[in-house]
């Protein structure tokens, strides 16, 4: 079985050509994302997001304790967000065309350490215009956010087994983790993803990782239990057949074949 190397060191001026086409295609994404974002009209998941944001605290704290509580940290977010900037589409989707250029910019970083610039370049470039990531950087909702997360904390778990740091520097990377789950709980599964990778690439490190995961799991175990505690809230979605093969081809990444 053939897996990713891990990345070598970078020198100076190749950390150089990695920051430009990185920062340039993110600004073309953001820019891309926000274009036309606030001609659609809100929808369900939107208006949700809109009417928690508005709420005082301690009235979005309540709601949280009954539903939605595993985007507390989105809607707190966007309760700040909206008390400067107002409620209009434009305003409230702006934060996720902004999140968009982040998770691209990532996503040339994290190829660049794979393989050469042309290489990350061409991954930006992809993962700017799948009609997936035009969608979420046009929704007043957390995918964008948690899209970047998860790019940026697999750019630290290959920086982290590039350099070899000290332990203190894996729990930082469990408290990103952990972060991360925060502001989207399906991104605990990234973790046992970088997990399965260290063990393939870097078995020597496993020890230092698995302390930073435990710090991550430890620290997100509160919201975890909110998740489970909330679950009947979109229980429904378990009776939905959603491992279909168009689902999986083409729904998740372009909506329809068209």
């Amino acid at each position: 079985m053939t897996v990713l190397a891990a990345p070598s060191v970078p020198s100076t001026s190749a950390r150089v050509v990695i920051r430009r086409p990185a920062l340039i295609l993110g600004a073309i994404a953001s820019l891309v994302g926000f274009l036309g974002s606030w001609i659609p009209s809100y929808w369900g998941d939107e208006a949700a997001s809109v009417m928690s944001a508005t709420r005082s605290l301690p009235s979005l704290l309540s709601e949280l304790s009954t539903v939605d509580g595993v985007h507390g940290v989105y809607y707190a977010f966007l309760h700040v967000w909206t008390s400067f900037f107002g409620t209009s589409e434009l305003a409230t989707r702006l934060p996720s065309a902004l999140a968009t250029g982040v998770m691209v910019a990532g996503t040339v970083v994290l190829a660049r350490h794979f393989g050469g610039t042309r290489l990350a370049v061409i991954a930006g470039v992809v993962a700017m215009v799948l009609p997936r990531t035009t969608w979420m950087a046009t929704e007043a909702r957390s995918y964008a956010m948690g899209a970047a997360a998860a790019v940026w904390l697999t750019v630290a778990l290959v920086t982290l087994l590039r350099r070899r740091p000290t332990t203190g520097w894996w729990v930082a990377y469990g408290v990103a983790a952990a972060a991360s789950v925060y502001l989207f709980l399906y991104l605990g599964l990234l973790v046992a993803v970088h997990g399965a990778y260290v063990l393939l690439t870097q078995r020597e490190t496993m020890r230092r990782w698995l302390a930073g995961a435990g710090v991550a799991a430890l620290l997100a175990a509160p919201i975890v239990l909110v998740g489970y505690q909330q679950r009947e809230q979109i229980d429904f979605l378990s009776r939905r057949n959603y491992t279909t093969v168009p689902n999986i081809l083409i729904g998740q990444w372009f909506g329809s074949l068209p």
